[in-house]
């Protein structure tokens, strides 16, 4: 996948040594590219996202990705992603618990490529909690979806499931020990 000019998402770890885990969070890192890579290409239904993604989540991502495209943005410098934990129930999905530090990521006009930085604040850092399951090609997809548009836009809500009331978590497993503040606004708030 190719992520727009200026666009990095760093995640860690990238491997557990569990085989089993390391396919998980190879498939959630495959999944935020995809749609980073479609915001950039301006194309709400990617193959990509499509494939890493189903039914109502699949639609969910799609609306996600239009609000970019409607709102003339791309998106631009880094994302982290980190203390990502793994857990597999006895039903065979996963669930993947993490963390973002989205204070260095920001949206770019797609015309005049102006980058719109924002202020840092606690809600920088994101809690997430994903539900994977394994499809007939072997990735795990999403069954949850995001918001609507309507709440995208006027709220921060997130794409997938998030606990945005333990900012602590993610703020103490931080290396800077500190929340930086909010960088990407629409991005990665899933």
């Amino acid at each position: 996948m190719r992520l727009p000019e200026g666009d990095s998402l760093v995640f860690a770890p990238e491997t557990t040594g569990d085989a089993k885990a390391d396919a998980v969070l190879k498939d959630n890192a495959e999944y935020l590219r995809s749609i980073d890579e479609a915001i950039g290409k301006q194309n709400p239904k990617s193959e990509a996202v499509a494939f890493y993604s189903k039914d109502s989540a699949y639609l969910g991502s799609v609306e996600w990705i239009s609000g970019f495209v409607k709102d003339g943005v791309t998106v631009t410098g880094t994302v982290r992603y980190f203390d990502r934990k793994v857990s597999f129930s006895k039903d065979g999905s996963a669930g993947l618990v993490y963390c973002a530090d989205e204070s260095k990521g920001y949206t770019k006009d797609v015309k005049t490529g102006k980058v719109n930085v924002t202020e840092a604040s606690k809600d920088s850092y994101v809690l997430y909690n994903d539900r994977l399951r394994k499809n007939d090609k072997g990735s795990g997809r999403r069954p949850r979806a995001p918001p609507s548009a309507e709440a995208r836009s006027a709220s921060r809500e997130p794409l997938r499931e998030v606990d945005n009331s333990e900012h602590g978590r993610c703020i103490a497993a931080h290396p800077a020990g500190r929340a930086p503040g909010l960088g990407r606004p629409h991005h990665h708030e899933r």
